[in-house]
C-alpha cells in the first residue's frame, strides 16, 4: 500500500461536516444480540459440540457456538471509533491530551462494569445456592468457585491474564479487560501512524499481539493478544473512510471492499465447518479471529463511504444495520452484554422442569431473551447512560470533526 502519510491533501475535498452513522451502533447491536444466542444456546449444550442434541438441530444452530467471533467484532469498531475523531481532527491529536483520553474511557466503560460486578456478587449472596444450581450452565462455572483472587483480578480487570480467574464471575467480563489494556496501546499507534503510517501502526499493533504469544510459556493466549491487530484495523478504516489524503480515498473509491467482506465472510463460514467449534489450536483461532476483522474492516468502509459520498443506493447491509430496532439494540449495546449472563440464569429457573434441550432452548428464546432484553435495557438507562460522554450518546446522530 501507498505511504498515505507522504501524500499530498486532495484540494476541494474536506470531510463533510455532518455524517450520519448510525450502522454503528447497528453493528454493536447485532453483535451483542448474537452474544445474547451463544449464551442461550450453551445453556442446553454447555461444551458445544452437539452432544445430545437432534443431527439436524445442531448442525442448523452449530453458528451459535462462536462467541468469540462477535468480540472480535466489537474490538475492530472500538479502534474505528477512538480512531475518528482524531483523523478528523486538525491536529491529529487525542483531544486533551493521553491523560484526558484515559479518563474519557475509564469514566464510559468501568463504573457500568464495577455496577455489574456489585450486583453478581448481591445475587450470588441472596440467592439460596439450591437456587443457583438452577440457574444454567453459564452461571454455575462462573460462580462456582469464586474466591477472593477472583474478585479482586476483576477489579483490577486483569482476570484475562490467568485461567483460573478469566471465565469467573461472568464469562463475557474478559473481553472489557482486554479492551480497557489495548486502550492504553492506543497512544502509542497514534504515534506511529502520525510519524509514518497507518499500515505501520497495524503492523506494529499485530507484532505487539503475536509476541506476546511467542514468548516462551506464554500464559497470555487466553487474553487473545493479538486483538490490538484487530483494534489497529478499525484505526486504519477510520483513515480510510475520513482521512483527506488521496492515498486514502483512492482506497476508499476504487478498493472493492463489499466484495472483500463477501469473501472474508464465505472463508469464515468455510472455516467454521472444518474445524470444532471450541478447537483450542492457537493458529486456527487466529485465523478466524482474522477473518471476522477483515469481515467486520470491510463492512464498516463500505457502509461509512455510502454515508460520506452520500450515495443514491442504500445496499441491503447498510439498510438492516441503519433499521430502528437494531439501532436501538446498539444504544445499550454495552449493558446488555455486561448484564445478559445473570439474567437469562434468573429467567431458566421457571423452565428446569423442561428436559427436551431443543423444548429448553425454545423457552429461553422466547421467555430468557426477551427478560434479558428489557432488563438490560433497564440497567442501561440507570447504571449506564449517566456515564455516557455527549460524544458516545450523540455519535449515531452525527459525527463532527
Amino acid at each position: 500500500m501507498a505511504n498515505v502519510e507522504g501524500e499530498h491533501l486532495e484540494r476541494g475535498t474536506p470531510p463533510s461536516p455532518k455524517i450520519r452513522l448510525e450502522f454503528l451502533d447497528g453493528m454493536r447491536g447485532l453483535t451483542a444480540l448474537y452474544v445474547v444466542l451463544v449464551h442461550v444456546y450453551r445453556e442446553i449444550d454447555g461444551g458445544l459440540q452437539g452432544d445430545g442434541l437432534p443431527s439436524l438441530f445442531y448442525w442448523a444452530t452449530r453458528w451459535m457456538t462462536h462467541g468469540r467471533n462477535a468480540v472480535s467484532i466489537f474490538i475492530v469498531l472500538s479502534g474505528f471509533c477512538l480512531m475518528l475523531p482524531v483523523v478528523r481532527s486538525k491536529t491529529g491529536q487525542l483531544r486533551g491530551g493521553i491523560v484526558q483520553y484515559l479518563k474519557r474511557r475509564a469514566w464510559r466503560i468501568i463504573p457500568p462494569y464495577y455496577i455489574t460486578l456489585t450486583l453478581l456478587l448481591l445475587l450470588f449472596l441472596v440467592i439460596p445456592r439450591p437456587l443457583q444450581s438452577l440457574m444454567g450452565v453459564a452461571w454455575n462455572e462462573s460462580m462456582s468457585a469464586l474466591t477472593g483472587s477472583v474478585v479482586l483480578s476483576h477489579v483490577l480487570l486483569i482476570q484475562n491474564l490467568s485461567l483460573n480467574w478469566i471465565y469467573k464471575m461472568e464469562i463475557p467480563m474478559w473481553s472489557v479487560a482486554t479492551e480497557w489494556q489495548i486502550y492504553f496501546v492506543f497512544p502509542l499507534l497514534l504515534l506511529v501512524w502520525r510519524r509514518i503510517n497507518v499500515v505501520a501502526a497495524v503492523g506494529l499493533a499485530f507484532a505487539i499481539g503475536l509476541s506476546l504469544h511467542f514468548i516462551p510459556h506464554s500464559p497470555l493466549d487466553q487474553a487473545i493478544p493479538w486483538f490490538v491487530g484487530l483494534f489497529a484495523l478499525g484505526m486504519y478504516g477510520a483513515d480510510v473512510v475520513f482521512s483527506p489524503k488521496r492515498a486514502a480515498i483512492a482506497l476508499r473509491k476504487r478498493v472493492p471492499w463489499r466484495t472483500i467482506a463477501w469473501v472474508a465472510l464465505a472463508g469464515l463460514i468455510a472455516e467454521y465447518f472444518l474445524r470444532p467449534s471450541m478447537d483450542s489450536n492457537v493458529a486456527t483461532a487466529f485465523i478466524s479471529d482474522l477473518l471476522v476483522g477483515i469481515f467486520a474492516l470491510a463492512v464498516i468502509i463500505d457502509c461509512a463511504t455510502h454515508r460520506v459520498e452520500n450515495h443514491a443506493d442504500r445496499p441491503a447491509v447498510l439498510a438492516l444495520l441503519e433499521s430502528k430496532w437494531v439501532v436501538w439494540l446498539g444504544t445499550f449495546s454495552y449493558s446488555l452484554y455486561l448484564i445478559h449472563l445473570p439474567l437469562l440464569g434468573l429467567a431458566e429457573l421457571p423452565l428446569n422442569g423442561i428436559h427436551s434441550p431443543v423444548s429448553k432452548f425454545l423457552g429461553l428464546l422466547l421467555l430468557g431473551m426477551p427478560f434479558a432484553l428489557l432488563g438490560s435495557y433497564g440497567f442501561h438507562l440507570v447504571f449506564e447512560r449517566p456515564f455516557m460522554s455527549d460524544f458516545s450518546r450523540s455519535q449515531r446522530k452525527a459525527i463532527e470533526p
